[in-house]
């Protein structure tokens, strides 16, 4: 039996990703931190259809997956068990660890990640895709209630922006306080 879930239980992810994306993966498993499988371990003989079959029972509500041709990186966010999926294909990004080795002087608290981030979305317009992608970006992260939130524990947070020029997104997961450090994914 699956375990039911509440409303008030935090969204879970998983990570999957190819051998040459795992840098970007991990930087990705801190965005999503507290609320993520930080200690998966996945084989080659693992296939989509065996991390479906436990995401109930784990109270895993998204799949994040990496993928990687010779032209791309992509990134896949997919709501378990039956969807929708959104697929991005990376045209760029900086690692956390380049941001921080760029800075003069670095901030990177370790109890910066023992609670979710905030999660900002810029320029999300009427249009279905535009829709799909916000509902699917808030419930990527768990809902903070305002009256009751510590300021003390928001130190980090996800900007998500759609430029409508490009029609791309645009993810950022800076730390928030005096100094800022950013990394793009």
């Amino acid at each position: 039996n699956p375990r039911p879930r509440c409303l008030s239980t935090p969204p879970d992810a998983f990570q999957l990703h190819p051998d040459n994306v795992k840098d970007l993966e991990n930087d990705l498993r801190d965005v999503m931190k507290p609320h993520t499988a930080a200690n998966l371990k996945e084989s080659k003989g693992n296939k989509l259809k065996d991390f479906v079959q436990v995401s109930g029972v784990l109270g895993v509500s998204h799949f994040l997956m990496l993928s990687a041709t010779e032209a791309s990186k992509y990134v896949k966010v997919c709501k378990t068990p039956r969807g929708p999926t959104l697929s991005f294909r990376v045209h760029q990004y900086t690692l956390a660890r380049e941001v921080l080795a760029s800075q003069r002087n670095p901030r990177a608290p370790k109890n910066a990640f023992l609670s979710p981030p905030l999660v900002v979305l810029n320029n999300f317009g009427d249009a279905p895709h535009q829709k799909l992608a916000t509902i699917t970006f808030q419930n990527l992260f768990p809902a903070i209630n305002v009256r009751k939130v510590k300021l003390s524990t928001c130190q980090r947070a996800v900007l998500i922006d759609y430029d409508k020029t490009t029609g791309r997104f645009q993810a950022r997961s800076p730390h928030t306080g005096p100094h800022t450090a950013a990394s793009a994914w």
